[in-house]
């Protein structure tokens, strides 16, 4: 899918039936070339809270308690300058204490246009 800067991502984490539960979830953006965490996350549901990762404020989305859950949602907003030509969505997924899925889906997503700096010389 393709974004802009003034675009607002709506995600949505749900088990592959409506009767799936998990305990708990990550989300995290990352530019998919060095891996930076980049935009910041908005809560929708009332059962998770924004985290920092990396230092930077609200930059990833996590469960506030253990409980059961059949889906959470989330607003992503992405950066003002956009360096990286992809941009990835990763979910870590806790479906019990001891089952962790670390980055068990993710989604791509194009910039429409982004500010990708050369380093060549002239």
């Amino acid at each position: 899918s393709q974004y802009g800067t003034s675009d607002v991502i709506h995600i949505t984490v749900n088990g592959s039936t409506s009767t799936d539960v998990f305990e708990g979830v990550l989300l995290v953006a990352k530019t998919q070339t060095s891996g930076q965490v980049i935009g910041t996350w908005v809560v929708v549901s009332s059962t998770t809270r924004v985290v920092n990762c990396d230092g930077v404020a609200n930059t990833g989305i996590t469960h506030i308690s253990n409980d059961n859950k059949l889906s959470v949602e989330a607003l992503w907003y992405p950066p003002a300058t956009i360096t990286d030509p992809n941009t990835i969505i990763r979910a870590t997924i806790v479906t019990a204490f001891t089952t962790i899925y670390v980055n068990c889906f993710s989604i791509t997503l194009n910039p429409k246009q982004a500010n990708i700096s050369s380093n060549s010389t002239t």
